[in-house]
C-alpha cells in the first residue's frame, strides 16, 4: 500500500466569533477555546476536516492500494509559535444559531440556518516549535599560492634574480560561506553568476562585514535536496563567496611598488590599451539576502 500525506484546509465557510479565542491558565493546565459560526448542514464536514481523517482508493492489478492521509488543521496560540493540532482537541460542541428553517414536509426535524461551535485545545504540553535558521553564515581561511615574476628584481647591485629562483608567495583572502536552509526553490541567481564579482557593496548583516565592489567573487554552489514525510521538496543550497583584498580585475605587478614597498595591484591591458575584465561584474541582490 502506498501512503500519501497532505496538508489539509478546511473547506467550508466559517467564521470565528469577536472574542475568540479565549485563552485560560492554571497551575496543572493551559488551555484555548475558539469560537466558529459555520453553516448548520456543514457541521460534520467542519469536525471532519478539523480533526483530519484518511481516506483508502482500493488498488488496481496495474496500481497499489493508497490511503491518503489529511493532516489535522491547526490553530496558533496568540503571541506564540505554538501551533495546537486536533491531538490536542479536548471537546467540540454545537448548538443551533438564529432562527429554525421552516421545513414544511416534516413536524419532526429541527432544522436551522447557522450553528456556533467551539473547540477547546488543551495546550499544556505544546512546546513552540524549534527556531529553524533560514540562513547561515561563516568565514572560513582561504589562500592562493602565487610565482612572482623574477624579472627586474635583484638580490643586490648587479645581482639578478634567476628564473629558477622566482619568489612565491601565499596570498591571503577568506571564504563567506552562505547557506540557504529549506529553500522551496533554487534561486537563479545563484546559478546565473557563477564566476561573477559584486557589481556594489554587500554586507553581511549576521556578521557584520561590507565587502567592496569586485572583492567577492561567487563560486559553485553545493546544493542537496530534502524530500520530507508528506512529499514536499526543500533544498539546502550552500555558497562559497571568495573574498580578495582587492578588485579581482586587478593583478599584482611584482616589479613596482607603492611608497610603502608593497606589491602594486593593477588592471591589465590589451594591445590598444584597454582595460580587460576577465572577471564580470554582477548583481548579487539576489544571491545575499
Amino acid at each position: 500500500m502506498r501512503h500519501v500525506h497532505r496538508d489539509n484546509h478546511i473547506s467550508v465557510n466559517y467564521e470565528e466569533f469577536e472574542g475568540s479565542p479565549v485563552l485560560s491558565f492554571s497551575s496543572a493546565s493551559s488551555r484555548i477555546r475558539k469560537i466558529y459560526k459555520i453553516a448548520w448542514d456543514k457541521i460534520g464536514i467542519f469536525i471532519k476536516e478539523l480533526m483530519g481523517w484518511t481516506e483508502y482508493i482500493e488498488g488496481t492489478r496495474d496500481y497499489p492500494e493508497v490511503s491518503i492521509t489529511h493532516e489535522p488543521h491547526y490553530c496558533k496560540v496568540p503571541g506564540s509559535t505554538c501551533k495546537i493540532y486536533a491531538s490536542e482537541i479536548e471537546d467540540i460542541r454545537g448548538w443551533p444559531f438564529g432562527a429554525m428553517v421552516e421545513v414544511p414536509t416534516s413536524t419532526k426535524t429541527a432544522e436551522y440556518k447557522y450553528a456556533i461551535v467551539t473547540v477547546r485545545y488543551d495546550w499544556s504540553f505544546v512546546t513552540p516549535e524549534e527556531d529553524q535558521p533560514i540562513i547561515s553564515e561563516r568565514i572560513e581561511p582561504a589562500a592562493e599560492f602565487m610565482t612572482l615574476s623574477g624579472t627586474k628584481l635583484f638580490w643586490g647591485p648587479n645581482d639578478p634574480i634567476a628564473e629558477t629562483e622566482a619568489p612565491a608567495m601565499i596570498y591571503r583572502m577568506m571564504d563567506w560561506v552562505y547557506t540557504f536552509h529549506r529553500m522551496p526553490f533554487i534561486p537563479s541567481a545563484l546559478i546565473e553568476l557563477i564566476g561573477f564579482i559584486n557589481d556594489a557593496p554587500i554586507t553581511s548583516r549576521t556578521l557584520g562585514l561590507t565587502f567592496q565592489r569586485g572583492t567577492v567573487l561567487l563560486g559553485n554552489p553545493s546544493i542537496s535536496r530534502e524530500y520530507t514525510f508528506f512529499e514536499t521538496t526543500m533544498w539546502e543550497i550552500t555558497v562559497r563567496l571568495t573574498i580578495c583584498t582587492q578588485d579581482w580585475n586587478l593583478f599584482p605587478r611584482t616589479n613596482q611598488r607603492d611608497a610603502a614597498g608593497n606589491t602594486m595591484f593593477l588592471h591589465i591591458r590589451d594591445a590598444d590599451n584597454q582595460v580587460l575584465y576577465p572577471y564580470h561584474y554582477g548583481n548579487f541582490r539576489n544571491v545575499i539576502i
